[in-house]
């Protein structure tokens, strides 16, 4: 089976995780942000997530990406580069 590539470690903003993915990472992962908000409060919790989602949607509309698969499929680099 192949392997599953995470990315975790540092990661705080929907923009991180979109970049993330095209690089190639199949799931991004983060505990110290959600943890964090976690200690306020269970509605600071879902702000965060929704925030998070939010920053992904950013992402993709600006990136051109109809789904998290397309992110896959973008050029890294202008192709004149």
């Amino acid at each position: 089976p192949e392997a599953q590539l995470v990315a975790s470690g540092g990661i705080r903003t929907g923009l991180e995780i979109a970049k993330s993915i095209a690089l190639g990472a199949d799931l991004a992962a983060f505990g110290q942000p959600l943890l964090a908000s976690a200690l306020e409060s269970p509605d600071r919790v879902i702000e965060f997530l929704q925030r998070i989602i939010y920053e992904i949607k950013i992402a993709m509309l600006c990136a051109g990406a109809r789904d998290l698969g397309a992110l896959r499929n973008l050029p890294l680099l202008p192709v004149s580069v």
